[in-house]
């Protein structure tokens, strides 16, 4: 029988200053709560086919201050609750191994979890980051050593395919591609005259051909400049196997299909 999934609990222990006698500064515990709640967001986004999950405090305390959140998402039994938690303790741990320019999350993800050591070069002495039996600790020297800017280290023209969400037209017009394997969703910036063929592709298996760029040793696009999208068709209009039967007469020219595909095979003459 398998066991009823519950809701997922992490929780933020802020250290203040020696100059603060160890209390937390409210504009600190603001900033960082503000900014741990958008690293959630970016992280719920990236899962696909994710319920929406609700996020409240279940236990707040003062001095070095404390607060638990709860992270709830009902309708999928709290699974994206869980993944969304574990992506936040993926995230602070490299940020901790000073290595969160090699996690597979999106730029905009990054920078997200970046932003959380802004407090840390206030009056934050650390933050000890908990759930279940895993804790990060994140102190204040390594808010200044962080690497957080990817280096593009290819750049390719061609094309790749996936389904098209979240389509913004404010400032750089862009969307996420979201294919179904590799990277969980790829950044796409493109002209505005190609905003009518976008809003056609919202929510389908769509190609989008340009400029496509790796970071580092990555096999996978972070970016693509997208010049033109191709819509494709949806499941039920694809040929089926037996309805390609027949359709090319005279192929084998003669040999039966063991022996022809054999020799395709074996390249032989």
């Amino acid at each position: 029988m398998t066991a009823e999934r519950v809701p997922r609990r992490i929780s933020f222990r802020l250290e203040g200053s020696r100059q603060d006698a160890g209390l937390v500064r409210v504009q600190d515990f603001v900033d960082w709560l503000e900014n741990a709640l958008v690293c959630l967001r970016h992280l719920e986004r990236a899962i696909p086919g994710r319920s929406e999950t609700i996020y409240r405090v279940s236990k707040l305390s003062l001095g070095s201050a404390t607060v638990e959140i709860e992270a709830r998402s009902e309708a999928d039994q709290h699974s994206s609750a869980s993944a969304i938690v574990d992506g936040f303790l993926q995230g602070a741990e490299a940020i901790k191994k000073g290595k969160l320019a090699e996690t597979p999350f999106d730029a905009e993800t990054k920078t997200a979890f970046a932003r959380l050591l802004t407090p840390l070069r206030r009056q934050l002495r650390g933050v000890t980051i908990s759930a279940d039996s895993a804790e990060v600790a994140l102190r204040a020297e390594q808010a200044s050593s962080l690497v957080v800017q990817e280096r593009v280290q290819a750049v390719s023209v061609g094309s790749y395919s996936g389904f098209i969400d979240a389509l913004n037209v404010h400032k750089q017009p862009v969307f996420y591609l979201y294919p179904t394997s590799g990277p969980v969703r790829i950044l796409c910036e493109f002209d505005q005259g190609l905003l009518d063929d976008l809003r056609g592709a919202i929510k389908r298996y769509t190609t989008v051909f340009g400029a496509i760029e790796y970071p580092g040793e990555s096999p996978f696009p972070s970016r693509i400049v997208v010049e033109r999208v191709e819509i494709n068709p949806p499941e039920e209009q694809l040929p089926t196997l037996r309805g390609l039967y027949g359709s090319a007469p005279g192929l084998t020219r003669g040999l039966d299909s063991v022996t022809y595909v054999r020799r395709q095979r074996d390249a032989e003459t």
